[in-house]
């Protein structure tokens, strides 16, 4: 069976890393990363952080971001999260 079909109803949990983050599923978090896979369709999210990225995400992990959001993100990220979309922003 394909991972596709696999992970067919599951929700998204994608891993930011566009913002140089120091946890990401291959550093910091590869166990977290493992254990949730068996339960939600996981992605790492390599684009930039627009509208049209965030319709594919139901939760958006940053783990310890070290660059800033642009004012275009902000608000784009502000709307997704008022229309009930999910983020957690870790911070060292």
């Amino acid at each position: 069976m394909s991972e596709e079909k696999n992970d067919r109803g599951k929700k998204t949990v994608a891993f930011n890393v566009t913002k140089k983050e120091s946890h990401h599923p291959n550093a910091g978090f590869k166990k977290l990363f493992r254990r949730l896979r068996s339960n939600f369709k996981l992605t790492t999210n390599k684009d930039e952080l627009t509208r049209e990225a965030f319709e594919d995400m139901d939760l958006l992990v940053f783990g310890d971001p070290k660059e800033a959001l642009t004012a275009q993100e902000c608000e784009d990220l502000r709307d997704w999260l008022n229309a009930g979309g999910r983020a957690i922003v870790m911070t060292g």
